[in-house]
């Protein structure tokens, strides 16, 4: 019965977690805002393919300006995350 119990709220708190969705940013160009971001709180930015961090961030603003193009996943400190991607900037 204990062990019932335990997978249960085990699966409870998973699916508690699994709500929060996605992590809510503003995009100006390469500038990123993120919403919900507050004192104290850290961002990390890590490349797609590779799973590498690019940087870690105590405020809320990132400038993918100074990156190469293409997929980076925003991760706040509490888990939520999301996906950007900086395209190529030519200018003809």
């Amino acid at each position: 019965m204990k062990k019932i119990i335990f997978i249960l709220s085990l699966i409870f708190t998973t699916a508690t977690f699994a709500i929060d969705g996605e992590l809510l940013i503003e995009r100006e160009g390469d500038v990123v805002t993120v919403i919900d971001f507050k004192r104290g709180d850290s961002i990390k930015l890590f490349e797609v393919e590779s799973g590498d961090i690019v940087l870690m961030k105590t405020t809320g603003k990132i400038d993918l300006g100074q990156l190469p193009a293409g997929k980076y996943i925003i991760e706040h400190c509490k888990g939520k995350k999301v996906i950007v991607e900086k395209e190529d900037d030519y200018d003809f």
